[in-house]
Order: C-alpha cells, then structure tokens, then sequence
C-alpha cells in the first residue's frame, strides 16, 4: 500500500498568484511515496527537492512555475532530486507542465563566463538511480 497525499493537504493554492513552494515541500518531505499535483497553476520560488523512493503525479495540466523576484543564480532550478551528492533512487515524475518561466528578468541567463550565474535549466537529477520523467511538458527553459 502506498501512502498518497495531495499538495493541496499542506495548503498550496494553484492560484498562479500565491507562492506555492512551502506547501509542495511539505508535502514532498512528508514521506508519502506518491504526491499528488492537481489541476491548477503552482507558483514556487525556490527549487523543488525530491528525495528517494518519491512518486510525483501530476495532473496533465498542472502547471508548476518557477516565479520569484530575487533574481536566480547557480545552482536553482525548479525542481531536483535532494541529494546530488551521494545520490537517490527511485523517483518518478509523470505529468504536468513544468516551466522555468524564464521570460521573468530575474531568470535571465547568466553571461558564459560568470561561475555563480543561473544556467537557466528548469530539472537537475544528479546520481539519481531508478530515475522516471514521463508524459510531461517542458516550458520556457534556457
């Protein structure tokens, strides 16, 4: 049996106004192993950490959008797998339309030659062992 929450448990909107990030965090980190993403525009401002063993299904037209007004460097993106580092394994991410929103100025990519400038890539899955992207939309990344 697995354990299935809805982002909308932990308070997210699907506005396109309010920033949803706390409340999908929350439901990523609460250890169910499938989060649900309904119909609806998710604005989050910082990167989405998807830890091991973590389901994420999307409606197929959610859309999650990286919106915030600081302006983006190094090492944001909208969503990643939580540890780059050592690694994790088995998530699975089908559905929804994930946009990087960078038409924003404060997405803007950074100059080839600045080392702490935003790359503008909207998925970073580092080390990532048993790793699914399925039947998703890809929007407005660099």
């Amino acid at each position: 049996m697995c354990d299935v929450k809805s982002v909308l448990e932990y308070g997210a909107v699907g506005n396109g106004i309010q920033d949803d990030y706390s409340a999908i965090q929350a439901a990523l980190d609460s250890g169910a192993s499938e989060i649900i993403i309904p119909h609806g525009v998710y604005c989050v401002s910082k990167t989405l950490l998807v830890r091991s063993n973590t389901s994420i299904v999307a409606d197929k037209t959610a859309k999650i959008v990286l919106k915030s007004v600081e302006k983006k460097k190094r090492g944001d993106f909208l969503i990643s797998n939580a540890d780059t580092l050592t690694g994790n394994e088995n998530i699975k991410i089908i559905g929804g339309i994930w946009d990087g929103n960078n038409i924003l100025p404060e997405h803007k990519k950074a100059d080839i030659f600045d080392q702490n400038g935003y790359s503008g890539a909207l998925m970073n899955f580092i080390n990532v062992n048993g790793l699914v992207l399925k039947d998703m939309v890809l929007a407005n990344s660099s």
